[in-house]
């Protein structure tokens, strides 16, 4: 939990949420808030979700209009389904970090690099961080 104040949840320059202490212990339901298991991806309710799938879905419309041409985000939340490796690439490198700020200091960082990973090595296929998160099932606040 937060040790003093309010939790900002950001993503890039773009504040996605502002949490109070209490609402913070809450986010994750029975589970723990916001936290990589390292095996399911984060745990994030949807109105967090929904904010990093609108800002990846801005950069392919935008920075990344070239290499992403005919691509719908949200259909790549299909584990199932592999990325093209010229539009994952460039929203990889256009992606801003998403950032919990616990404050004094800490903070959970997740980069916005790692948002498609390639599924092998030198595979070329590509797939979607999105597509592994868990969402919560504890309503937004």
């Amino acid at each position: 939990p937060p040790s003093q104040g309010t939790v900002n949840i950001t993503l890039g320059d773009k504040l996605l949420k502002q949490y109070s202490p209490e609402e913070w212990k809450t986010v994750g339901g029975d589970s723990c808030p916001i936290v990589d298991s390292g095996t399911g991806g984060l745990v994030l309710p949807q109105e967090l979700l929904n904010g990093v799938v609108q800002e990846a879905t801005n950069i392919a419309s935008n920075q990344c209009k070239a290499q992403c041409q005919n691509i719908d985000i949200e259909l790549y939340h299909n584990p199932h389904n592999s990325f093209p490796k010229s539009c994952a690439v460039c929203i990889n490198t256009a992606m801003p970090d998403f950032v919990a700020d616990l404050g004094s200091n800490k903070k959970l960082v997740v980069s916005g690099s790692t948002l498609f990973y390639e599924t092998t090595p030198c595979s070329g296929e590509y797939l979607n961080l999105l597509a592994t998160m868990r969402l919560s099932t504890h309503p937004s606040m």
